[in-house]
């Protein structure tokens, strides 16, 4: 696991990313955070589809999975929102 985030950061660093814009708050993070998760998550989902399960065992998972990710990425926007300054 320390190789796996050694070689992540070093990608990182080469790529010129930055984390200036990730949240410091405590929930701001959780919703960032939450909604990555959610997103490794259906893409997990879709490689088990494509490897071993049927449609109709997917849908029930995909449909939860992407209600979970729909409402951390609605925290995050909001949270992204209201630190920016007004229009």
């Amino acid at each position: 696991m320390a190789l796996f985030l050694g070689l992540v950061y070093v990608l990182f660093r080469i790529s010129g990313g930055a984390l200036k814009g990730f949240p410091r708050t405590a929930g701001g993070a959780l919703a960032a955070i939450g909604f990555h998760a959610g997103l490794l998550g259906l893409l997990a989902l879709y490689l088990q589809f494509w490897v071993r399960l049927r449609l109709l065992q997917l849908a029930p998972l995909l449909a939860a999975g992407g209600f979970v990710t729909a409402v951390f990425g609605y925290f995050a926007l909001s949270h992204l929102a209201s630190r920016s300054p007004p229009a």
